[in-house]
């Protein structure tokens, strides 16, 4: 005959099962909100870095530069010569500007679109290319700091990103950078860029 082995007993505060622990549990809660907070500050950090990237790379380092540093970097220009205040390069229906101040350093930089449907060739800044339309741009730069009526067109100015953007029949035709301005944080830009 087999003797039967009576069955262990628990100690005290053991758990029956080592399943996860159910949805309304506080561990869950923890962990849940532990979960979020590490994502949202990974959302935040991706913000920042493409908020950085878009302002390091579309010409805040050419600010300042000199005519003939300007000269090596972009080749001599279709349009200006050494004593004028404005160069040219035209390509592909589109045309890019450096204006430059009375010392001859780069003031602003800036691209249009000189053909219908052209400009293809200008970079996109902060999620904004020549062809957006009006609605995109002010749903993804949010109210501008400045609103001015041309003959030729409205202007958008965001100072605090260093953007100054030229609209024809609700759609940007133009966009002009230069340093940026004021006192938006780079933590305020990203959430402003961020928002839906």
């Amino acid at each position: 005959m087999t003797e039967a082995t009576p069955p262990r007993r628990r100690r005290s505060g053991q758990s029956r099962s080592t399943a996860a622990p159910s949805l309304t549990s506080p561990q869950f809660g923890r962990r849940l909100f532990i979960l979020m907070t590490v994502a949202g500050a990974a959302f935040l950090l991706i913000g920042v870095y493409v908020v950085q990237r878009e302002t390091s790379s579309s010409g805040l380092g050419f600010f300042g530069m000199s005519k003939a540093e300007t000269r090596y970097l972009f080749g001599a220009p279709t349009r200006g010569t050494d004593g004028d205040t404005e160069w040219r390069y035209l390509e592909n229906g589109s045309a890019s500007v450096v204006r430059f101040d009375r010392n001859g350093a780069v003031r602003t930089m800036g691209c249009a679109a000189t053909v219908p449907d052209g400009g293809a060739d200008c970079p996109t800044l902060f999620g904004i290319r020549i062809g957006t339309s009006e609605d995109t741009v002010w749903s993804r730069l949010g109210t501008p700091q400045a609103l001015i009526f041309r003959e030729d067109g409205k202007i958008l100015h965001y100072p605090e990103l260093g953007l100054r953007i030229l609209l024809r029949r609700l759609q940007v035709v133009a966009v002009e950078r230069h340093d940026p301005v004021g006192s938006l944080p780079l933590v305020g830009r990203t959430l402003r860029m961020l928002a839906p």
